[in-house]
């Protein structure tokens, strides 16, 4: 099979892509998965992608269950100077001076000015980020998240539903926000948090 040179590829096709492909249709994309049917049209084995870094515009489709696999993947396929597609459903608003750096952003999502998002983030269903934020590369925001102005999320992050974070806030990489935590403090790397106030956790925090 003849392969085209920067063509959409899905990276993982579970969930997550489903989804992304759902609302943001992709003619015939090339999907590099070992769950799929051995008749799928244009599919690989996952590990295939390591041949064809910079050959394709990457959509990451690894969940949120392994982020920092994800995170490993996304640096390494930088490295090797490949590119990432941004996926935008039209109904969400993105101001002309965002930076958008092959981010997944679904439908009714609100970017306030000069709001950056890094590489595999995906800024799921009706999230708010307010102007100047920053998020690291394969972090995950999910639905209904409201992010404040000049906020900083590192890489790896899970924010679960609903949460809050305030003004100023710093979040460092490998970070979990439990559903319906309220963020006002900064939190260091790798850390596990929930509530409001928020509780710091021992344990990892189950996302299934």
């Amino acid at each position: 099979m003849e392969l085209k040179q920067h063509k959409i590829a899905f990276l993982g096709f579970g969930n997550i892509a489903s989804q992304i492909n759902d609302f943001y249709p992709i003619n015939n994309p090339i999907i590099f998965d070992d769950q799929l049917p051995s008749d799928y049209k244009s599919t690989f084995p996952f590990m295939d992608y390591k041949k064809y870094h910079s050959y394709y515009q990457w959509v990451i489709g690894i969940g949120y269950y392994h982020l920092k696999k994800k995170v490993k993947i996304i640096k390494e396929i930088k490295k090797n100077k490949g590119i990432f597609a941004n996926i935008i459903h039209s109904s969400s608003y993105i101001p002309t001076s965002s930076i958008i750096e092959g981010s997944i952003i679904y439908p009714m999502c609100n970017l306030g000015k000069n709001t950056h998002l890094n590489q595999g983030s995906i800024i799921n269903n009706s999230v708010i980020i307010s102007h100047d934020s920053f998020i690291g590369i394969g972090t995950y925001i999910s639905p209904g998240v409201v992010i404040s102005g000049n906020v900083t999320i590192g890489e790896g992050c899970f924010i679960g539903s609903g949460s809050v974070i305030s003004n100023n806030v710093k979040i460092g990489d490998n970070v979990t926000v439990g559903i319906g935590s309220t963020i006002t403090q900064n939190i260091p790397d790798n850390s596990n948090v929930i509530g409001n106030p928020i509780r710091f956790l021992n344990k990892k925090l189950k996302l299934k």
